[in-house]
């Protein structure tokens, strides 16, 4: 017993059992062989990923799992125990003796006639029993059912249903198996919201399928290619693949997989009884059909309950279907599901998109995070094999990839790198300069050139290595172009255009590498993708993909555009976090654009739990000093409107507090009386306002630089400002003495990054992050100064918060939140070892601190991804632009 959850688990259930050694794991939970003290037996202890039970709680599962606990019948291993222990959620089930059935068909592959029909039997009879409780089981599978003397035992009943009924759409990130491709019925394969009986029904064809044909109805080598072929086409008649097969049978099993559930058995006892009748020929197996896309656009069907699958995928739907009326299939049907890897290899946002796709659409690169190791890419194939680590790759972000697929190319420590897609000589091309806070996305074109953005405007540079030069130089008080798109003809890219002046947010355009002139293309949007032969891919504000006709020789839009997806995560600037392939294949990640974020509360073991404040765009919450409010601006930095708003955790009211949308980022006085933050309407200022609407907003100082951060000391005689005064020095950290005329002082300034200050609780001390090295690290100065500068992170950091408590501070890695003991010697500081409280899984935002601690240090507050459980996964999208375009 050596695994934490093992010990933490053991020490908690102490005086009722014993653990003894693990068992087994699986994309659920892991499962545990111990002692029934108390009875003096042996038993099996499920416990929930320790994620996948902070997003549901433990209250609502056990609930939910009450249901599960009244089915007793000779064929159902039941339910002994439930509970929570150390924050784990558990259950028990009597530990048996025996083999799985997937065991005995990996060692047989083929059962006796016999042998096969009386498991279906035994398992039917289990079904019939919960279904006529209400229970759907949603997961029969070889690996589900038991075998004890050669009886069936099913397991695992209502599990799956009790973590979707307590968790919602949160569970699609948990790696929960809620139905596996090769037993799925149609309709869970569609991701329906109402699945029942006869689903079951089909799962347990399927099985039966496979125990006298040696192969489930349907397989491929990819998630994608077993769906189409669950909702397209008709299985092998068994007697084809086995003669000896009587012809009852064959018609039994055949109408269990009928693709309408109309055709199927209305129970499973009717499924029972006619496979007790192996002679008859009276079932005749039902026509397979399915209906194509037909005029997809007005019945697309996005945003659909998923449907998770073991380890990896956690939904499969299929857009655009209904099976409602047989046609003829003439294009390859549109397959959906989505794909979180494994935790030691998880995705992470570090800005930008997370991933590119291979250009043939048959794998992605993404940025991952293993533990102990800084962030690098990882290689992802869609054929159910794990990812693999890119050597090389270390501290990468914005991933892009080059026109034949064979490099990667990636934003390092300041520089452009690329590396072969299979790993091995990594290389540099050229450095970003002084702008890389500012970096908005590379493209490789047909003529091997990379093209990159950031505040300076579009650059460029040979892939081969070489200097940067410029193309279309942006004028902060006009227009800016971002995240290029390189088009066929290796001579235009796509972008996407903002004019300040307007105010009327991103138009696509494109941009001439020879000649640096910016053409419109008269449509509003943001992230371009060019899409094989002639489609333009984009993402709109409201979180939606669209995507429109468009001549790439002409470069011009034809006709209108037309919606492929909603709830599309975006990040700061409007960063879309998704990748369109040349060939169409779509990864996007889900949050439903900016909206859909929610207030988390998360104690110091990583124990999450919603507030009950309404889904918005949080950004940058602050907790007041007494621990009863939360400051938190509402909006889609940097973009307005944005405004401050402050939750009231005892009322759980959430309640306005500007009304200029363009103030951000509040921070709170010593005494909470009032709110320090920025304001842009009619020019950057500082402002001072109350929290309760006692008194009018106060200007305390007024600039023309680019201001964001604003910060009191704790006399309030002075503030500290993040400013981006000059291209060239990029962002300071600047001390502005409010009673002595409010002229800025600079205290942390260079030519590269300085921001998100954070003071020590007396005051005495200033952390702060610089990514002055290369890579972003947090750091502490003596306040207002002179002294030494002590470095506190380690490989990379971010966002550092103190304990008001003392003695600790918090900082952000490249996976985790990490506390750091700081103890005062004199006039010096002795910084200690950190370590990793928690995974961070939460949103956020560039050089500001997307959460804070409360003031008796022991939780956090975190802007979590509503439904989302605060893991990242992609939606992969196949064959849409396959379909007919009408």
């Amino acid at each position: 017993m050596t695994s934490p959850t093992a010990a933490r688990l053991g020490q908690a259930l102490a005086d009722r059992y014993r653990i003894e050694r693990e068992l087994g794991a699986g994309g659920m939970a892991t499962v545990y062989l111990a002692q029934d003290l108390r009875h003096d037996r042996e038993v099996a202890i499920k416990v929930l990923h320790p994620d996948l039970g902070a997003a549901l709680g433990g209250d609502r599962f056990l609930s939910e799992i009450k249901t599960t606990a009244k089915l007793q019948h000779p064929h159902i291993l039941p339910l002994l125990d439930s509970g929570t222990a150390d924050s784990l959620l558990f259950y028990v089930m009597p530990y048996v003796r025996g083999q799985t059935l997937r065991t005995r068909l990996t060692r047989e592959r083929q059962l006796p006639l016999e042998d096969a029909l009386r498991i279906s039997r035994e398992v039917a009879d289990a079904l019939g029993a919960a279904h006529g409780l209400g229970i759907i089981h949603r997961d029969i599978k070889p690996e589900n059912i038991l075998l004890q003397g050669g009886h069936a035992l099913v397991a695992d009943f209502g599990i799956a249903l009790a973590v979707q009924h307590a968790g919602g759409q949160r569970m699609t990130q948990t790696g929960l198996s809620l139905g596996t491709p090769q037993y799925m019925s149609p309709e869970q394969a569609m991701g329906e919201r109402t699945i029942d009986a006869r689903s079951d029904i089909y799962a347990l064809g399927a099985v039966t399928y496979e125990m006298l044909a040696g192969d489930p109805p349907f397989t491929g080598s990819s998630v994608q290619a077993i769906i189409a072929k669950v909702l397209s086409e008709k299985p092998t008649p068994l007697s084809t693949l086995r003669d000896t097969v009587p012809p009852g049978v064959e018609g039994a099993v055949l109408k269990a997989l009928a693709k309408l559930p109309a055709d199927r058995f209305t129970s499973a006892t009717e499924f029972a009884a006619a496979l007790s009748r192996p002679e008859s020929g009276t079932f005749t197996s039902a026509r397979v059909t399915t209906t194509g896309p037909g005029s997809r656009w007005g019945k697309a069907r996005t945003g659909l309950g998923l449907a998770p699958w073991a380890l990896a995928v956690a939904g499969l739907g299929l857009a655009a279907w209904a099976l409602t009326r047989p046609v003829e299939i003439r294009h390859h049907p549109v397959v959906q599901y989505s794909m979180a890897p494994p935790e030691s290899q998880r995705i992470i946002d570090a800005g930008g998109s997370p991933a590119v796709i291979r250009p043939d659409g048959t794998g992605f690169v993404y940025v991952g995070a293993s533990p102990g190791r800084p962030r690098q890419l990882f290689r992802w194939q869609f054929d159910g094999s794990a990812p693999v680590p890119i050597a090389g790759t270390d501290n990468a972000m914005f991933p892009f990839i080059s026109p034949d697929g064979a490099w990667i190319g990636f934003l390092s420590a300041g520089e452009i790198r690329k590396v072969g897609i299979d790993g091995g000589g990594a290389s540099t091309i050229g450095s970003v300069g002084l702008a890389v806070g500012s970096f908005r996305g590379a493209t490789w074109t047909t003529r091997n050139r990379i093209v990159f953005s950031t505040s300076l405007g579009l650059q460029e540079l040979p892939a081969e290595g070489g200097t940067v030069q410029p193309l279309f130089p942006n004028d902060p008080a006009g227009q800016a172009v971002f995240f290029p798109e390189a088009l066929p003809d290796g001579d235009h890219v796509v972008v996407a255009v903002l004019n300040s002046t307007r105010g009327s947010g991103t138009e696509l355009g494109i941009v001439s590498l020879e000649t640096g002139e910016l053409t419109p293309l008269g449509l509003q949007g943001s992230n371009p993708a060019y899409v094989d032969p002639g489609f333009l891919a984009f993402t709109t504000t409201d979180g939606a993909l669209h995507a429109v006709r468009f001549d790439p020789r002409r470069r011009r839009i034809q006709g209108e555009s037309r919606p492929i997806a909603q709830g599309l995560a975006l990040g700061t600037a409007g960063v879309g976090k998704l990748d369109v392939a040349r060939n169409g294949t779509i990864a996007y990640v889900e949050g439903a654009g900016v909206e859909e974020r929610q207030l988390v509360r998360v104690d110091r073991r990583g124990l999450v739990r919603e507030l009950d404040a309404p889904p918005r765009s949080y950004n940058g919450p602050r907790i007041s000093p007494d621990g009863r409010r939360i400051a938190v601006t509402v909006g889609a930095v940097p973009n307005p409107p944005m405004d401050l708003w402050v939750y009231h955790l005892v009322q759980g009211s959430l309640t306005r507090v500007t009304y200029d949308s363009t103030s951000v980022h509040g921070e709170w006085s010593r005494d909470g009386g009032r709110l320090y933050h920025r304001r842009a309407r009619g020019g950057y200022r500082a402002m001072a306002t109350a929290p309760d609407g006692s008194a009018p907003p106060e200007s305390l100082y007024a600039t023309e630089a680019d201001l964001w951060e604003v910060l009191p000391t704790p006399s309030g005689d002075t503030i500290i400002t993040r400013e981006l005064r000059s291209i060239e020095t990029d962002r300071d950290l600047m001390l502005v003495p409010l009673r002595t005329g409010g002229t800025p002082i600079p205290w942390a300034a260079g030519p590269r990054i300085q921001a998100e200050p954070a003071l020590s609780p007396d005051g005495r001390w200033l952390a702060y992050t610089s990514d002055e090295s290369g890579n972003s690290e947090v750091y502490i100065r003596a306040f207002p100064g002179p002294g030494p500068r002590y470095p506190v992170s380690t490989a990379t950091g971010k966002s550092p918060r103190w304990n008001p408590r003392g003695g600790e501070i918090f900082y952000l890695s490249t996976d985790s939140l990490i506390a750091v003991p700081v103890q005062q010697k004199g006039a010096t500081l002795e910084i200690g070892r950190g370590r990793a409280l928690f995974a961070n899984r939460f949103a956020d935002l560039n050089f500001h601190a997307p959460y804070d601690i409360a003031p008796d240090g022991t939780w956090f507050v975190f802007v979590g991804f509503r439904g989302r459980g605060g893991a990242i996964a992609f939606r992969l999208v196949h064959n849409w632009f396959d379909q007919p375009w009408k």
